[in-house]
This record gives structure tokens, sequence and C-alpha cells, in this order.
């Protein structure tokens, strides 16, 4: 199959930032593994860290999409979605470990906050929508659905992100059982309901994720 320039552009360029770090690639790295001159690279990208960009922009869409068919299946309750939805999300930050790695260095702040951004605006929707279903199921209960919503996120997001602070291992699963334990009366949902996503804490903070 044959990739546009501009995929392979983006393909070439990640894989590069994967394994030399965004900021020991250079543009010449880029040219030389996609074999394109400058004029080229220049005619799609005004700068590495525009091409950068669009690598995170097109990471979210791709998350977004995929987090669509989960909410948009009607087979699922809305415990099953949210389980599945977070799982899905904490799995895919997994397999992407360089591009956090490279975000929270703090010359890459601008686009660390972007991201940020880009993800609680796009995910906050998305949950909305299933605890609204929960609420019509009786599973979940809250007057605030897309403020509780985006409160969470953005608690999880200034806790956890080792970019913005960090904690020792002990503080952070402190931090997390009451994370959790919040999110439940917050959500309103059983005690409990959401130990998987405490275990996903404690598992990352101890064992980095194995």
């Amino acid at each position: 199959m044959n990739l546009s320039t501009k995929k392979r552009l983006l393909l070439n360029a990640e894989e590069l930032f994967r394994v030399k770090g965004y900021e020991k690639t250079t543009i010449e790295n880029i040219l030389k593994k996609t074999n394109i001159g400058k004029g080229t690279f220049y005619y799609y990208f005004k700068s590495k860290e525009a091409l950068m960009d669009e690598i995170i922009d097109n990471f979210i869409t791709s998350f977004i999409e995929s987090a669509k068919t989960i909410v948009n299946d009607e087979t699922l309750d809305a415990l099953e979605k949210f389980k599945l939805l977070i799982l899905s999300q904490t799995n895919t930050m997994d397999n992407k470990e360089w591009m956090l790695n490279e975000l929270h260095k703090p010359e890459n702040s601008k686009m660390h906050q972007k991201s940020i951004t880009e993800t609680i605006l796009h995910f906050t929707p998305l949950l909305t929508k299933i605890v609204e279903q929960g609420i019509d199921e009786k599973s979940f209960s809250t007057k605030f659905p897309k403020e509780t919503i985006e409160i969470l996120l953005f608690a999880n997001q200034y806790i956890f992100d080792t970019g913005i602070i960090t904690f020792t291992t002990e503080e952070y699963i402190r931090k997390a059982e009451a994370f959790v334990y919040s999110m439940e009366l917050l959500l309103g949902v059983k005690p409990s309901t959401f130990d998987y996503i405490l275990e996903h804490f404690k598992n990352t903070l101890l064992y980095g994720g194995e």
C-alpha cells in the first residue's frame, strides 16, 4: 500500500521521536528517513513543533473515535461502557508512553497544556453521555452529570499527571484511594464500583503498569 508523503512524514517522525526523543530528533533526521527534501517538509509543516502537534491531534482523534464506538454500543449498559472506556484510555496511554514522557518535559509545556485541554474537551461529552444513560438505568445518581465529569477529569489530570506535580508513591496511592472514593460519591454509584480504577492506579504506581 502506497502511503501519502504526509502520512509517511508523520509515521517516520513519530518513530524517531519515540526512539531518539523529540528534542534530539532533527528535521534532517526526518528528511533522511522519509527520503524527501526540505521543500517537501515545509510544504506540509511549518516546523517540527507543528508536526508534533499533528501527531498529538491524530492520537487524540483516533482515541475519541474508538471511544465513540463504545459509547454508541446499544448492547452495553452504562457501567459496562464506563469501564471499557476508562480501561481503553489507560491502555492507549500506556502504549504512548514516549509521548507522555516528551510532553512532561518543561520545554514542551505548551504542547502538554494543549493535549490536556483537547483531551478533556473531547472526552467530557462522551463520559457525560454514559453517566446520563446510567442515571436512566438507576446505576448513577447526580444532578450535574457534565459538571461532575469535568471536575473529575480536571482533578485526575492535576493529581496524577507527573508532569505537573510529583508526589511520593505512598502519597499517590493515598490520593488514588481518595480520588476513587470521591468519584463514587460524586457519581452516586455503589461503593467499590470503581475498584478496577483503583487497582489500575496502584498497579501503575507500584509496578509501572506491568
